[in-house]
């Protein structure tokens, strides 16, 4: 989720085995990256998720940040829209 606005994957449905993290940019949080098992899985270091899944999760939601933040640059960069002057023909 990034914002209010949600993106899922095809066949996505609600579980209990659920590990998050928040995507930041610039110290805000603006989202969060969640991911789930389907089925219950045996008890690892983070409920059923590895150590491994858990810092894996965190990377892409840096890496998801870092574009966010780029993105939101780029956009102050570029400015409001520029409105094209007609030109007149005879006046």
């Amino acid at each position: 989720m990034v914002g209010e606005r949600s993106y899922e994957t095809p066949g996505f449905a609600p579980t209990p085995w659920v590990q998050q993290t928040p995507l930041m940019v610039q110290g805000e949080k603006v989202g969060l990256l969640e991911v789930g098992y389907r089925e219950s899985m045996p008890q690892a270091a983070e409920g059923p998720f590895l150590a491994e899944e858990r810092k894996l999760l965190d990377t892409l939601a840096e890496r998801i940040g870092r574009e966010l933040a780029h993105l939101r640059l780029q956009h102050l960069l570029a400015g409001p829209p520029r409105r094209r002057r007609r030109a007149r023909n005879g006046g």
